[in-house]
């Protein structure tokens, strides 16, 4: 449903080969490309998705993802791991319901040729306007080249693209000002704590990869105005102010914010709550225009998305997918939106090995360091933030 990888397929057509391939690494943070402890995935794409069955991650990965993929860190059966990992499986054969369902026809600046977007009259400098027109449309985009060609500026730029190239800054009456401002206290909140990878450039990678899903499989034509301005809003700023420590790590350590948020979504809940309390200021708010139920529709689609990027729901979601294969148009649509959300966010196991090996290391340098303050602490230090014990390759999945 995802991704299309030739030029001559048409924009709604399925690459099965390729999306197994995303499907599967998109179900962990680092997975490593297209393979599990050298298993081919693609073997599950029309099959009995055998190599995704037979294989399960060693001891200390799966540890990893007992404490990251299940709420409050609770031990399960490995009976039970093998089980969930089995079900990833289905969300191959999900993807055939929706890429029918997603199909449309609409026309406009959302549903026309993404292949060629033209120049928008936004304050975006020529040499990353020209960035963004030659490669925003690729499945395999660097975020990394626009972070250099805007000093590092990646979110304020991808978000005026994003809202022009969707014709949303002229739908909802955005003053460029106050949208200029908004992205630029986004892009600072993600600068605040200076993480390798919970970061703007990661922000902007998430972005332009929701963007990419509704532009070449028919979203864009299935979506309201409201729900895509939420997508694509709930992406920018669903990791705002990230800590570039884990849920388990506030925890742990009793955190500010773990006792504000009662352990549960401890930064996920604070991400969309920050960036509302700022919208609180009218200097800062792009959408002061939307009428009140507009407002309350964009307000909970953002909420509910940003909140199901919490990983301990990844497998929940995976099990809805697998439950909307009969019929799969009784899937409530925020839990679709949260879904391709979900998949833009731990997507680049699925892009070009150069963009996978620098997020995979970027992450790994994230979790090195809370691993380090975990032992200053006295703490245990969490799963895969070893430094000294945890080896990147056998941490794939």
């Amino acid at each position: 449903v995802f991704l299309d990888r030739s030029r001559g397929r048409s924009s709604g057509e399925l690459d099965e080969d390729l999306f197994s391939q995303a499907s599967v690494g998109a179900t962990a943070a680092t997975a490593a490309a297209g393979k599990v402890n050298g298993a081919d995935l693609t073997d599950g794409v029309n099959g009995t998705g055998s190599a995704i069955a037979s294989e399960v991650p060693d001891d200390r990965v799966q540890e990893w993802l007992t404490n990251t993929f299940t709420r409050r860190g609770s031990v399960v059966a490995t009976a039970g791991r093998r089980r969930r990992l089995r079900s990833l499986a289905a969300v191959v054969r999900t993807s055939v319901y929706f890429e029918r369902l997603f199909r449309g026809g609409r026309s406009g600046a959302a549903g026309g040729d993404a292949t060629a977007p033209q120049p928008p009259p936004v304050p975006i400098g020529a040499p990353a306007l020209a960035y963004l027109e030659a490669g925003a449309h690729r499945w395999d985009f660097d975020p990394f080249g626009l972070a250099d060609l805007t000093g590092d500026r990646p979110v304020r730029n991808m978000g005026l693209y994003l809202f022009h190239k969707f014709d949303l800054i002229d739908k909802f009456g955005m003053q460029m000002e106050t949208l200029e401002a908004f992205l630029d206290m986004v892009e600072a909140g993600y600068k605040r704590h200076g993480n390798p990878y919970h970061n703007c450039t990661h922000s902007a990678d998430v972005a332009q990869s929701c963007c990419y899903i509704v532009a070449h499989h028919g979203l864009a034509d299935w979506l309201s105005d409201v729900e895509l301005l939420a997508l694509l809003f709930a992406a920018l700023v669903h990791d705002y102010e990230h800590t570039g420590t884990t849920n388990n790590y506030h925890v742990q350590t009793r955190s500010h914010l773990a006792l504000v948020y009662n352990d549960r979504s401890v930064l996920e809940s604070h991400h969309v709550s920050a960036v509302f309390r700022r919208m609180q200021e009218a200097k800062c708010n792009p959408l002061k225009g939307l009428a009140q139920p507009e407002y309350r529709q964009f307000r909970s689609l953002v909420i509910d998305m940003v909140l199901a990027t919490d990983m301990s729901t990844h497998f929940a979601q995976v099990s809805a997918m697998k439950d909307a294969i009969p019929c799969p148009e009784n899937l409530p649509r925020v839990d679709i939106l949260a879904y391709v959300l979900h998949v833009a966010d731990i997507s680049h196991p699925a892009k070009s090995w150069s963009l996978h090996q620098r997020w995979t290391s970027q992450l790994n340098e994230e979790f090195f360091a809370q691993g380090d303050r975990e032992k200053q602490l006295g703490l245990p230090c969490s799963p895969l933030c070893d430094r000294e014990k945890t080896m990147v390759a056998s941490s794939q999945v």
